[in-house]
């Protein structure tokens, strides 16, 4: 099975569309690290597609303080304008602008150059839990790849194609995935062990330590993402 559980004939000849639930810590997330101070809330995504810049979410806020939010989160040098929309009897609905000179690196940036969308989001000042959409498998695995080569520490709890009613768990990127293959190929997991980090990195054109992270990495996502620990 390919990355994000998905047949290699299938991302060949059909699109379809693919659903995956992940989490980040809220520092990776350019809206997230501006509230990490603000310690009672809670915030919902409304659904957005990347268009171009215009990463300009809508979002529902429960807070103690709604001023006080607002006003902490207008001072941030990286938003341009946020305006309340609506408001509830417990919450309110914002719009952000982001500033022209912010630079987008992390989360954000991470949708808008692999074609995904932000079905739901909901977070607080340390967690945020995301339903994600794509056209195709290929599309969600290239926005894990760019989550990992920038450091954001994504952890994929379940990926789902509605329309064959297939899933997948384990959650590992296109280069951790080869890693194991190549690293079994070779009889490296065997004991006595039939390959050096070396010759796995070697194989895979990177150095040894290199291997040893992607290997260690990987074992650990599949830990995390397969196995239901006490």
């Amino acid at each position: 099975m390919d990355q994000w559980g998905s047949d290699g004939s299938q991302q060949s000849t059909t699109m379809t569309i693919v659903l995956a639930e992940v989490t980040i810590p809220s520092e990776s997330f350019e809206l997230g690290e501006i509230l990490h101070d603000h310690q009672k809330l809670r915030i919902e995504l409304t659904p957005f597609v990347p268009t171009g810049n215009g990463l300009i979410p809508y979002f529902w806020v429960e807070a103690a303080d709604q001023d006080e939010f607002a006003a902490a989160v207008r001072r941030d040098e990286r938003v341009a304008a946020l305006t309340v929309v609506d408001e509830g009897a417990d919450k309110r609905l914002y719009h952000i602008e982001w500033a022209d000179s912010m630079s987008t690196n992390g989360f954000l940036e991470a949708i808008r150059t692999n074609d995904v969308i932000v079905e739901s989001g909901v977070g607080t000042s340390d967690t945020w839990r995301f339903t994600l959409r794509a056209a195709t498998h290929d599309a969600l695995a290239s926005f894990q790849q760019f989550c990992t080569d920038n450091g954001i520490e994504l952890a994929v709890h379940r990926v789902y194609s509605p329309a064959t009613g297939e899933y997948d768990t384990d959650g590992l990127t296109v280069s951790q995935r080869d890693a194991l293959r190549v690293a079994s190929r070779l009889g490296y997991f065997q004991t006595p062990s039939r390959a050096t980090l070396e010759e796995v990195g070697e194989e895979l054109g990177i150095s040894s330590q290199a291997a040893s992270r992607r290997i260690r990495r990987a074992v650990e996502t599949l830990v995390d993402n397969t196995v239901i620990l006490e």
